[in-house]
């Protein structure tokens, strides 16, 4: 993001604003959270049945198992990890190390292609936008593990 600091009680518009954008911008994506580590809601676009706290649990334990199954194996850490159901999908995104994590409920049949393109677009928005309020704890890290829970954000939904 270009343009001027952001104010503190900004913060949650503009986390609102990059939200409503990515639903824009990939119309098979019905649901969509970012949790902290401990899988608590920070901001949160969810429709239908699903609950933000079940979102952002289901990543966070998801995630952890993941990087531990990868690490079993040889491989490096998980950092994005794909459910597939039998009636819809769900996409994990790590947000490096800074302990957050984006999750979308997918349509089946979904382009799983743009939902990556635009998770990946996302999360690095969100990672500049937590670095600048937050601190250097927020540096994305390809491949890393969660180690910092960070600081607890406010519950925000998007209408």
């Amino acid at each position: 993001m270009t343009g001027p600091p952001l104010a503190k009680s900004s913060v949650g518009e503009v986390l609102k604003t990059l939200f409503r954008g990515a639903l824009r911008g990939d119309p098979d994506i019905v649901s969509l959270a970012l949790g902290d580590r401990h899988g608590l809601p920070v901001v949160d676009a969810v429709r239908g049945n699903a609950s933000a706290m079940a979102l952002t649990a289901a990543a966070a334990m998801s995630l952890q198992s993941g990087m531990s199954a990868a690490t079993t194996v040889g491989l490096k850490p998980a950092i994005r990890i794909h459910i597939h159901a039998e009636d819809g999908e769900l996409i994990l995104y790590a947000l490096g190390k800074s302990g957050y994590a984006l999750i979308a409920q997918m349509r089946p049949g979904a382009n799983l292609g743009l939902a990556w393109m635009v998770l990946e677009r996302l999360g690095g928005q969100l990672l500049r936008i937590l670095s600048d309020e937050f601190g250097a704890d927020f540096a994305a890290e390809p491949h890393a593990r969660l180690e910092s829970a960070g600081p607890a954000g406010a519950e925000l939904q998007t209408p």
